[in-house]
Formats: structure tokens, C-alpha cells, sequence
């Protein structure tokens, strides 16, 4: 039967090999979906998702699979495509945060040119909307900010693009406080 409730979780909390006895869990219960990250609770962000121990996962499973992990752009979303074919749903959560035209770039299917200021627009919407959560803009900074600091000591380097960005940004911020007064 299919259950009514998704589940969200990751290979393991330890390390990625955990899923197996994860999947064995889950095989006991009515799920609509299983949304399912490439890392581990331990790896946060300092390693590549496993997309073939999704693949191996997904074989595993008596459920559909929603999988996420590393998926910027046209190039990584067809190269993770590969390594799991199994995986027919993928979800693109921080990669959006990275390269708003990610989504576009699938659709399409060609790449589409990375334009910092587009970039810049998105943390900008991130920013309000984490405003509008935190009610004071020193939470909302340091939110976007530990993103930045993930991003730019995790496998996707782009530390040239994240100093200009970060310049751009506290400039919007300090206007935008200004403007508050």
C-alpha cells in the first residue's frame, strides 16, 4: 500500500553505509515518497553526496525516491542522472542558493550563463525572507553568511565569487538598514 506521509532523511547519521539498515527500517512502513540526502549527518557538507549508494538505496526501497545532493547546474544534475538511474524525482535544495538558474538550465537542457548579479538578487531574496523569519537583520546575515562559509570551504569552491558577493551584499544590507532608520 502507499502510505499518505513522505519521510525525509540521509544514508546514515554516521556514515553513508548505514543505509542499508535504513532502508531495512523503512521497508515496514507506508510511505508515499522517501526524500533521501547523499551524505550523512557527520559529513554535513565536507564531502560529495553518494550518488551511488542512492542508486544502490533506491533498488533497496519499496518506495519512490526524491534524492538531493550536489546538484548545481545542468552538468551535475545529468552526471548524478547517470550514476542513479534509478532515482526518477530529484530534489535541488542549497544548489538553488549557488546558481539560481539551475532549474532553468534542466529545463532547457543547455547551460545557461552564471550571472553574479542574479546570484546576488537570490541572497538578497534569502535575506528577506530570513528577515521576515528572524524579525532583525543581524540573524538573517549570520544565516547567509554560515551559507557562504559552507559553501566556500565544501567541495564547490568559488572563493573569487564569494568575496565580490559578500562586498555586494553587506553594501545592500548596510543600504537597506539605512533605509530602515
Amino acid at each position: 500500500a502507499i502510505g499518505k506521509l513522505a519521510l525525509k532523511t540521509r544514508l546514515g547519521f554516521y556514515k553513508k553505509q548505514e543505509y542499508l539498515r535504513i532502508a531495512d527500517m523503512l521497508n515496514q512502513f507506508d510511505f508515499k515518497r522517501l526524500a533521501v540526502h547523499g551524505r550523512s549527518r557527520t559529513d554535513r557538507y565536507s564531502d560529495y553526496a553518494n550518488w551511488s549508494m542512492l542508486g544502490s538505496f533506491a533498488r533497496v526501497v519499496r518506495h519512490p525516491v526524491v534524492a538531493s545532493g550536489d546538484v548545481i547546474d545542468l552538468e551535475s544534475y545529468e552526471f548524478r542522472r547517470l550514476l542513479a538511474p534509478q532515482i526518477k524525482q530529484i530534489h535541488i535544495g542549497r544548489g538553488a542558493l549557488r546558481n539560481p538558474l539551475v532549474f532553468h538550465e534542466i529545463k532547457l537542457r543547455q547551460k545557461v550563463g552564471f550571472d553574479i548579479r542574479h546570484f546576488v538578487e537570490s541572497l538578497k531574496c534569502f535575506y528577506m525572507l530570513n528577515l521576515m523569519y528572524f524579525s532583525r537583520s543581524t540573524s538573517a546575515i549570520d544565516v547567509i553568511r554560515d551559507l557562504m562559509v559552507e559553501y566556500s570551504s565544501g567541495p564547490c569552491k568559488m572563493d573569487a565569487v564569494w568575496t565580490e558577493i559578500s562586498y555586494q551584499l553587506a553594501a545592500w544590507v548596510a543600504k537597506e538598514n539605512l533605509d530602515e532608520k
